[in-house]
């Protein structure tokens, strides 16, 4: 039993560290996705701003140019994370099934030794009771 429960602490750590691996992952994500909306919303604020201004005009097409460039790498990472992202859900999901067979292991073997136990004393008592019995019958006190 004690290699078991060593087996079960030792898979539910490697849970644990791929779930926080995670949340890594996902904060990220996060973190790329506010990059995202915040070069969009810069974009957009120097278009009004080339709207407004000639001097601006001239040089918002390289800006642009350069702001879509970002965009596109910052969509190529976020692509990336959420490929990491899917393969975390299953090696998640690995991980926790493994962890549930030692764990549904670990209680067959207690239910198995419960009843071995509960069985061994049964058949004591039967042997105590089967004792009494003869003797009550053959005459000779239990004192």
């Amino acid at each position: 039993m004690k290699g078991l429960d060593t087996l079960i602490r030792l898979h539910r750590q490697r849970l644990d560290e791929k779930r926080v691996g995670r949340v890594a992952l996902e904060q990220r994500r996060d973190g790329l996705l506010a990059l995202a909306d915040g070069l969009e919303r810069d974009l957009e604020a120097e278009r009004r701003t080339a709207a407004e201004s000639f001097e601006a005009r001239h040089t918002f097409a390289a800006y642009a140019e350069r702001m879509t460039a970002r965009q596109r790498a910052v969509a190529g990472e976020i692509a990336t994370v959420d490929d990491a992202l899917a393969k975390a859900d299953d090696e998640i999901a690995q991980a926790f099934q493994e962890l549930k067979r030692y764990e549904i292991s670990r209680d067959a073997r207690a239910t198995r030794d419960r009843d071995a136990l509960a069985r061994r004393e049964r058949m004591q008592l039967d042997e105590i009771g089967a004792n009494q019995h003869r003797r009550v019958h053959t005459g000779r006190s239990l004192a």
